[in-house]
């Protein structure tokens, strides 16, 4: 069978008309696939490991909360989803983490989550107060 699907023109764009489109079905019970993981950081010779393609859901919720209560907020979600509470718990009990450390696991975390290079700015209204200064 011939595949009919309309091919994209010079410029990238593809003419769709009524009927084009397959409808894209999803179920809840769907048990979604295996999760890999990677090292993000380690402390004392323990690797703490990330999902190395989180559910997009990740990155939903964490612009849902960045928009709804600010940075602070949506970074300590993120974090502690990507690196579970125990690694979440080994970044905050480490006393000599540095501000670009800690730069560098959001960055990194982020940057799985959502594909992005870049954190999305947020809601500057909720952002906590302090947490624009550089630390250590």
């Amino acid at each position: 069978m011939a595949d009919t699907r309309r091919q994209p023109d010079e410029s990238g764009t593809i003419d769709i008309v009524p009927g084009d489109l397959d409808i894209l079905k999803l179920s809840s019970k769907d048990e979604g696939e295996e999760i890999e993981y990677i090292t993000l950081f380690e402390l004392d010779d323990r690797a703490f490991k990330v999902p190395k393609n989180p559910s997009p859901t990740v990155g939903l919720r964490y612009l849902k909360i960045l928009k709804e209560e600010g940075e602070g907020q949506a970074a300590y979600y993120l974090l502690n989803n990507m690196l579970s509470e125990e690694g979440y718990e080994a970044l905050l009990n480490y006393e000599a983490l540095t501000q670009p450390q800690y730069d560098f696991i959001l960055a990194a975390a982020l940057r799985i989550a959502t594909g992005k290079t870049e954190r999305p700015k947020g809601n500057q209204q909720n952002r906590l107060p302090g947490r624009s200064g550089r630390r250590r």
